[in-house]
């Protein structure tokens, strides 16, 4: 499924749930992607791979429910996850890390929450936070695609704005 079809399913869906009933900021739905970050730094530190697998799909689900909300275009949107992760390991779009560089997966997490303060401080479009993750996701051989589909279909299933208040 190419990248713009997938942000207009994932947005339709919390658009469904109640997600965009009320105005969002920039700050607010960054703090959310933060927060998916940190509960897959927390499933790793339990030792749960397959939940900290399934926290950065949902991170990449709110940054794909964010950026359509907020009709902000990708440069990616005529690709597909897999052509996106395989141009990054290609070095084709390496943009994050030397190649001797080999960072922990709690180090991976830290990367990617400066990567999105980057983003909100020097109003950056979100494709560079995109593009760490599939960096981080080729260095720990995750199938994000997969992982976006499962999470996806479980979102489906979840009561409105997910039980919470926001």
């Amino acid at each position: 499924m190419k990248i713009k079809d997938l942000r207009k399913a994932i947005h339709k869906n919390a658009v469904q749930k109640g997600f965009w009933d009320e105005e969002r900021s920039d700050g607010g739905a960054l703090a959310l992607i933060h927060s998916e970050l940190s509960e897959a730094l927390e499933a790793d530190r339990e030792g749960d791979a397959g939940k900290a697998c399934e926290e950065i799909a949902d991170a990449i689900i709110r940054t794909f429910d964010y950026q359509t909300g907020m009709e902000e275009e990708s440069i990616f949107d005529d690709k597909t996850i897999p052509e996106l992760q395989n141009m990054v390991a290609s070095d084709e779009m390496h943009v994050m890390l030397p190649e001797d560089v080999h960072p922990t997966f709690p180090e991976w997490i830290h990367i990617m929450h400066l990567n999105l303060a980057e983003v909100f401080l020097n109003n950056e479009p979100l494709d560079i936070f995109l593009l760490g993750v599939c960096d981080m996701c080729n260095a720990i051989e995750m199938d994000l695609e997969r992982e976006i589909f499962q999470k996806m279909a479980i979102n489906a299933e979840r009561a409105r704005l997910h039980g919470k208040r926001y």
